[in-house]
């Protein structure tokens, strides 16, 4: 099987630099492209219009974009070898409907991705976004299994 494409998400947690490595091991292997990806996710609010006035989500969302933007390059800097071709994506919406929807866009060829990024509570209200994606995606998903905690 040859990966011309391999997508990578990240939130930018411990074990989504451990699925960058692994993904950018491969991308050297298989001298594929890399897409390293970064999902805003907007402030959930009941109505825009009463709770949040619309130009202080325009500049959250822009510096959220601007901070990602910094934050991918760093990644890149430090984790993904020079002689890999790879592009930073950031998008902005619902993280598992974005990164499927994107990689059914470019055609990936595989998808890697750490079993977790948040804990706690906000995994538990808002779900794996590995399992959804799991679940909404026909291409193959590689998952890189955090080290259980030490108790």
């Amino acid at each position: 099987m040859k990966f011309k494409r391999i997508l990578c998400p990240t939130d930018f947690s411990d074990p989504a630099a451990k699925a960058l490595k692994v993904a950018a091991e491969m991308a050297l292997d298989y001298s594929s492209e890399l897409l390293l990806v970064n999902v805003v996710e907007p402030i959930p609010t009941v109505s825009a219009a009463d709770t949040f006035p619309l130009n202080y989500l325009q500049q959250y969302l822009s510096e959220a974009e601007s901070v990602s933007k910094k934050r991918l390059q760093e990644l890149i800097t430090k984790l993904v070898p020079a002689k890999i071709k790879v592009r930073p994506v950031i998008l902005t919406g619902q993280a598992a409907l974005q990164i499927v929807d994107l990689a059914d866009k470019k055609k990936v060829d595989l998808i890697i991705i750490a079993t977790h990024g948040q804990t706690g509570l906000k995994r538990f209200v808002f779900g794996s976004v590995t399992e959804k994606i799991l679940r909404l995606t026909s291409r193959p998903v590689l998952i890189i299994q955090s080290p259980p905690k030490k108790r």
